[in-house]
């Protein structure tokens, strides 16, 4: 039987919805705006990409997952790999696995830029983003609050010390690791956080391990950063976004794109160009962050940099009919930077470099299935008793409804 589900009513509610947003743009008429046109392609023989991916697989009891980024570019490639299971329901997985995943992709960029020293290297997403809404933070927050009553915040700052001091020696030992490496490599990395947990098992009650684990992961996020924006500036392209930024400038309620869509509209402008924010994007440091950077400030001079000055920020269309890209930057923005990214776009409005390592990254799901299902197999049989005994935390499949 076949039914409606948008009809006659719901368009009505579209149209009352947007009339509010085209009074909003129909005063742009009066308004300058300084949309730019494209400025030539200027050659850039050293790039690269990095993009990354994850997936994960939720058993009774456990829950399995990979993250992996993948770097492309003008040299080498390379690729960064971590997989882990955790116990189910340690209500902060997901969000792990962003922090892990977007972790990598930090330390890639710091790799390659050591390496390789790419004039240009692009990024997904916004810096802005990464930095300021990190996954896990507000955890990360309320879990350090919880354990300075548990066992101060003199032991935990020690901590946390002890940690910076392990994650450098392991980032010098991942530089040397990777640049033995040929194209296509995969280097195993392993977040010190993880390989830490034994450490504490003697001293501490499971509850403040778990705070402990996630701090740790947290720290090795912004560790990643440092490190990152210590080698190499990356440009960052958001495919999608909401910011507001442009259009409270102004004192209009609507997002930046639509703002710029509807000013060319408006004045028939050219559909492909740019437009540079006069003043960088505010990046307030989350209070936990603040505390990191005053607490260990050798550890994270150039989080600290970018933090008090903002991040340059415009927004680019490279082909007519593509979407409106969110373009942040570190250093200045301009049409030799514009033009940079247009010599890598080609004709489709997007950086080339970007999809190759965004189909380059991705985990399929067969990859994962045999891996895992390898793993598990491994288990039953070198572990025979215990697996039998531990069997349910392993029972996967869906429900007679799906």
């Amino acid at each position: 039987m076949l039914y409606r589900l948008f009809g006659e009513e719901q368009l009505k509610l579209l149209k009352g919805e947007l009339e509010e947003y085209v009074d909003r743009i129909r005063v742009l008429e009066d308004v300058e705006l300084d949309w730019r046109p494209l400025p030539g392609e200027v050659e850039t023989k050293k790039a690269y990409a990095v993009d990354g991916s994850r997936k994960s697989r939720r058993f009774s009891g456990l829950i399995a997952y990979s993250t992996s980024a993948f770097a492309y570019g003008s040299g080498p490639s390379k690729r960064l790999v971590y997989s882990n299971l955790l116990t189910a329901n340690e209500d902060f997985e997901d969000e792990l696995f962003r922090l892990q995943m977007s972790g990598l992709e930090a330390r890639m960029c710091a790799i390659i830029g050591s390496l390789y020293e790419p004039e240009l290297l692009f990024m997904d997403g916004t810096l802005s983003g990464a930095l300021i809404r990190p996954p896990t933070f507000p955890r990360a927050e309320n879990r350090y609050e919880e354990l300075k009553g548990k066992i101060g915040e003199e032991r935990i700052m020690a901590l946390i010390e002890e940690h910076l001091n392990d994650l450098e020696e392991h980032h010098e030992e991942l530089l040397n690791e990777a640049a033995g490496k040929e194209e296509l490599s995969t280097v195993k990395d392993k977040p010190v956080v993880l390989s830490d947990g034994a450490l504490f098992r003697g001293e501490f009650d499971r509850e403040v391990r778990k705070g402990l684990h996630i701090i740790f992961n947290y720290v090795e996020y912004k560790f990643a950063h440092e490190k990152m924006l210590e080698t190499v500036s990356p440009v960052y392209i958001a495919k999608t976004q909401y910011s507001r930024s442009l259009s409270k400038s102004e004192k209009l309620d609507v997002p930046d794109t639509v703002l710029i869509d509807g000013w060319i509209a408006l004045h028939n402008a050219e559909e492909t160009g740019y437009i540079v924010s006069p003043t960088p994007k505010p990046t307030k440091a989350p209070s936990f962050t603040s505390k990191l950077m005053e607490a260990f400030p050798k550890h994270f001079p150039k989080l600290k940099e970018i933090y008090e000055r903002g991040i340059n920020y415009a927004y680019v269309r490279l082909a007519p009919g593509e979407p409106l890209y969110l373009l942040e930057f570190t250093g200045e923005i301009d049409k030799k930077l514009i033009g940079k990214v247009l010599y890598h776009s080609a004709d489709v409005g997007y950086p080339v470099p970007l999809i190759r390592a965004h189909h380059g990254v991705k985990i399929t799901e067969k990859l994962f299935s045999r891996e895992l299902n390898a793993l598990t197999n491994r288990l039953a049989e070198e572990w025979e008793l215990e697996y039998r005994l531990l069997k349910a935390l392993f029972a996967y499949g869906r429900s007679p409804l799906g």
